[in-house]
């Protein structure tokens, strides 16, 4: 909700109200109430211990923006983290201090063997790696994801340390997913959040339990941030308003949008120098700067033009045009177009090892023949060096069904050349199976244009053609069977 006032306070031009979040820096120190041992996965960690606690129900007023929001009310503490964390974005937990042995959270990774009951009442196994909150002696909860039922705040709690952390958003990504364990907290959290937000959001949770219950006070608190977030500055050319968007904007104009979105900004001569606040990580480079400007002055303010150049000449890969030109030439010629498989097994190999001795098939030996790491088929690891074997196969799955076939591929044979790459030749196969009768002349012509290395497409045609003529007249005197 912050961050939606920010957003309608720079549109209006209004100044924002933020709620009342007062600075812990009068509570006293305590540096034994946190040992974060992993500062990677945890950039921050702030917690509070709060005595002299009554728990009960929430206010009314509470209770109706909870359920608003599709929240469960469950009591005071619970709800207030839960209306802190809709608020401010930033996620919050409270543990019951009598619960954590030792009196000190510990942040670290989890260790093999490790187990956890969360919130939901679930046995959770945690993995080595996962990131943790612990006590001196066992987990308490799952950095970022959920809490653990043994130090649960109930009815009976009078004393909790209220946690206000920033974890690694790539952490809490994996662990809600090792787990399959998604909340509102670890959505929040794989998606970044600003550091600055820990005191923030805790400071406004003390704020309304103290308000809630009159005899609450904060005794202790820790706040571990060994590298604290500082906004950053960005030196870009002015004229990079106008260069991406073809709008010459004011200075002013520019100075007045990005201050009303609570960026700094300084101009000296043609450098602009801009400040970028800590809670917007998604401005990286000046073409973000200069979208800020230009949807904070209206998208509805660009002027509208028609795109103008000219469009390079098409150049056609030869290849591609010989390709193109012989599947229409085959297809014309009442041959069908089959797309097989680019692997192939040894098994199938080895079932034409008569025909490679032969020289009917060029014959790769398998033991040079590339192969998959992980092929999708384990009963096919090679690139094939033939297409032969492939469109065999599906001449044969097609003459269950019918008593002739007229197929063609144009793929690419992979050769291998004794390095990790290998060379891809595009080739053409053709199967034709039919009844022989008189028909047996023009196949063997057409064979025989088939095995040429000058064949043409056109000389393909006629010979095709003129097989299917005989075909469909079906003048066959002979009687022989289909071969």
């Amino acid at each position: 909700m912050v961050g939606i006032a920010r957003e309608v306070g720079a549109l209006t031009d209004t100044p924002v109200r933020l709620p009342d979040a007062p600075s812990l820096s009068t509570v006293p120190q305590d540096a034994s109430l946190v040992r974060v041992e992993d500062t990677d996965l945890c950039r921050r960690y702030v917690a509070v211990k709060i005595d002299g606690l009554k728990i009960g129900p929430s206010p009314s007023w509470m209770q109706r923006r909870l359920v608003a929001a599709g929240l469960r009310p469950i009591n005071n503490v619970v709800d207030v983290t839960n209306y802190v964390m809709l608020e401010w974005g930033q996620p919050t937990h409270a543990f019951d201090a009598a619960k954590i042995d030792g009196g000190t959270i510990v942040v670290r990774r989890a260790r093999a063997g490790e187990t956890i009951e969360t919130l939901d009442h679930q046995q959770r196994e945690l993995r080595a790696g996962m990131l943790v909150i612990a006590d001196q002696h066992k987990p308490i909860g799952v950095a970022g994801v959920m809490g653990g039922f043994e130090s649960e705040v109930t009815e009976g709690t009078t004393s909790i340390i209220l946690e206000a952390a920033n974890f690694d958003m790539s952490s809490v990504r994996a662990t809600s997913r090792g787990l399959k364990l998604r909340t509102d907290a670890s959505a929040r959290y794989e998606r970044g959040i600003d550091p600055t937000l820990c005191a923030e959001a805790a400071g406004r949770i003390v704020r309304l339990l103290m308000d809630m219950c009159p005899g609450a006070r904060a005794v202790s608190m820790a706040d571990v941030y060994p590298d604290p977030v500082m906004p950053r500055d960005m030196a870009m050319p002015f004229s990079e308003f106008e260069r991406l968007i073809g709008v010459p904007y004011a200075p002013e104009v520019v100075e007045d949008a990005l201050a009303r979105l609570g960026f700094g900004v300084e101009l000296q001569g043609e450098t602009l120098t801009v400040s970028i606040p800590t809670w917007r990580t998604d401005v990286t480079q000046p073409a973000d700067v200069v979208e800020e400007v230009a949807r904070l002055v209206g998208y509805d303010a660009l002027p509208t033009s028609l795109p103008r150049g000219e469009t390079a000449p098409v150049f056609r890969d030869p290849v591609y045009l010989l390709s193109r030109g012989v599947r229409s030439t085959l297809v014309g010629c009442g041959g069908f177009e089959t797309l097989t498989y680019t692997t192939i097994g040894e098994m199938q190999l080895e079932a034409f090892a008569a025909e490679a001795e032969s020289g009917f098939l060029h014959r790769v030996p398998t033991a040079s023949m590339l192969r998959l790491r992980n092929p999708l088929q384990s009963e096919r690891p090679l690139l094939r060096t033939t297409l032969v074997p492939s469109l065999i196969e599906t001449v044969a799955a097609n003459l269950r069904h019918q008593r002739g076939v007229r197929l063609f591929e144009i793929a690419r044979a992979y050769l291998p050349t004794g390095g990790e790459l290998p060379d891809e030749r595009p080739v053409v196969a053709m199967a034709i199976r039919g009844i022989r009768c008189h028909a047996s002349r023009e196949a063997r012509t057409w064979t025989s244009l088939i095995s040429r290395a000058w064949w043409t497409p056109c000389s393909i045609a006629r010979g095709w053609c003129s097989i299917c003529a005989r075909l469909r007249r079906r003048d066959c005197t002979r009687g022989e069977p289909p071969r």
